[in-house]
Order: structure tokens, then C-alpha cells, then sequence
């Protein structure tokens, strides 16, 4: 059920570079970036590593007494089916009631439960870790207007052109989109609010790749991968995942450009800290006044020897 070679990171590489109402990144970088708090306490970091213990999320916020947080970044790569990629948690193929081992809630389709997915929702839900879900498109820079290969008369696939698009939190999304343009000479579009009322909206079927435990996922708009309809869902969480073969991609996919995208996605999307980052603020300031009454002492011993 994987479409993708994981870490594959080959061809599409390049700073990005932008056409018509897209844009490029640059605020993407490899140090840490801090993109939101959860549980009140521990972040997310784009680029970060993750690890750590579990917490538990507090009486009082969504999923209380659920884990939150504990996975690294080696294990964000689920595959093409949703609910997949949970490095620990109760099994079977639903996403209900499970653990948030990244820090973020599974990413939701309406208006029909789809894997479970229905005590998430809705889409617009301002309290979801990251922001209400949004969505951007992600385009190659290699048939632009000015294309050495669109110059010499050569016409590009329409598969090769087709967008593809990611939906996540919205911080989430932003924080992968800059990455996407600085690494893959991509452009891209600005994150937009999901509306599943558009028909155009995107459907389980044309999704290629789910990451951090079903919280992120990439889609190839050209893609109709019928093992993925609502229809073939399993019946319930002991059911068995179905065994309806993934559709191939399109014949003409860029897969140098979608393994750069793939790779990118792996490589910078936030996940949840090792360390809450307040009490490593809390331990530096305890550290720092415990220091200060032998400071204190030092210079009046020093005072009274030089008198």
C-alpha cells in the first residue's frame, strides 16, 4: 500500500521560483521553528526530531487522558491508505479513539465519516492543534513559460502538469509549502480554508501519501485511486483493511518532482517536541538564580579582601 519510496529525494531539487499567483519560500531553513503549543505546554517544530515520553493531554481539553507526542522523525511516513503510519496506539484500521503520537489530530473528510474520522471534525474546528484545516496546491517549475524544454517545442504530459495538493492544520501546511518552494523548484499556492461543499474539493481517492500518523496528507489531483473510495472502507475497526489494489499513477507522473515533494513533506513537517519548552525555560531560570546567591558571595568575599 506504498506508492512512494520513502526517503527517496532525487531530481526537482533548486531553490523555487514562482508564476503567476504563487509563491516561493524562503522563511523554511533547517533550525527549528516554533509553530503552535499543545496541551498548553510542549510545541511542534518544522524540522524537528520529536521523541521523548508521551503526555497524557489534561481533564478539561479535547481527547483528555489520551497520549499525546513521543514519536521521532524516522517513523512520519504512513502509506497511501488513511490510518496508517501510527507508531504506537490501539490497532486495527480506524483512527477513533487513537493516541496523537505527533501531536496532531488525523486529518478529516465531510460530510461522511470516513475511517472513523468523524470525532475529529468538523474541518473548520479552530481547536485543532496547528489551526482549522487548509489546503495548497503544489506545482512544477519545469513546464513554466520560459522552460528550455517548452521553448524547443516539446509538450509536457498532462499528468507531468497536474497539481498536486497537501491538507493539513493550517500551520502545518504553510510550514511544509515554504520548504516544498525552496527545495523542489516548485510553485505554490497560498493555503485556503478547506470546503468540502466545492465539488472540486479533494477526495480520499486522490490521495497518494499519508504522514504523521494520518495528520498530513499529499494528493495528486489527476489521481483516482479506487482503493481508497469512501465504498471501500472497512465496515468497522476489527474490520479488515480492504485488499482492492492501489490504482498505479498516471502514466507521465513526474516522479522525480514527487519524490522531492515526498521527501521535503518528511523532512519538515512539524511534529511535537521531545521537550516541553517551558520547563526548559523554567530550567534555565532555576538554574540562573540558583547561581546567583554563590555570585553574590564570591563578590563580597572578594570586597572584604580587598579592603
Amino acid at each position: 500500500m506504498s506508492l512512494l519510496n520513502k526517503r527517496a529525494k532525487t531530481g526537482g531539487g533548486g531553490k523555487g521560483g514562482s508564476a503567476g499567483g504563487s509563491k516561493t519560500g524562503g522563511s523554511a531553513g533547517k533550525g527549528y521553528v516554533k509553530v503552535g503549543t499543545y496541551t498548553g505546554s510542549r510545541s511542534a517544530s518544522v524540522y524537528g526530531q520529536g521523541g521523548g515520553s508521551p503526555v497524557t493531554i489534561p481533564p478539561g481539553a479535547a481527547f483528555a487522558g489520551r497520549f499525546a507526542g513521543g514519536a521521532t522523525r524516522p517513523q512520519i511516513w504512513g502509506s497511501s491508505r488513511y490510518g496508517s503510519g501510527y507508531p504506537y496506539g490501539l490497532a486495527g484500521a480506524y483512527v477513533a479513539y487513537r493516541p496523537f503520537p505527533f501531536g496532531f489530530w488525523p486529518i478529516v473528510y465531510t460530510p461522511y465519516p470516513y475511517y472513523g474520522n468523524d470525532e475529529y471534525g468538523p474541518h473548520h474546528n479552530e481547536t485543532r492543534p496547528g489551526g482549522k484545516m487548509h489546503q495548497a496546491q503544489i506545482t512544477s517549475n519545469a513546464w513554466g513559460g520560459n522552460s528550455k524544454r517548452h521553448l524547443q517545442g516539446r509538450q509536457a504530459n498532462p499528468n507531468a502538469t497536474a497539481p498536486y495538493t497537501i491538507l493539513a492544520d493550517y500551520e502545518s501546511v504553510q510550514a511544509v509549502l515554504d520548504a516544498v518552494a525552496q527545495n523542489c523548484s516548485a510553485s505554490v499556492t497560498s493555503p485556503t480554508p478547506l470546503n468540502f461543499d466545492d465539488p472540486n474539493s479533494i477526495q480520499p481517492q486522490q490521495m497518494l501519501q499519508f504522514y504523521r500518523a494520518s495528520s498530513f496528507g499529499l494528493a495528486l489531483n489527476s489521481y483516482n485511486n479506487s482503493a481508497n473510495l469512501v465504498s471501500n472502507q472497512p465496515a468497522s475497526n476489527d474490520s479488515q483493511v480492504t485488499d482492492v489494489q492501489d490504482t498505479p499513477l498516471p502514466v507521465g507522473t513526474d516522479l522525480n518532482f514527487l519524490a522531492c515533494i515526498n521527501a521535503t513533506i518528511g523532512e519538515s513537517v512539524p511534529i511535537m517536541d521531545a521537550v516541553d519548552s517551558g520547563a526548559m525555560v523554567a530550567a534555565s531560570f532555576h538554574a540562573q538564580a540558583s547561581f546567583l546567591p554563590l555570585a553574590l558571595l564570591w563578590f563580597v568575599i572578594f570586597c572584604f579582601k580587598s579592603m
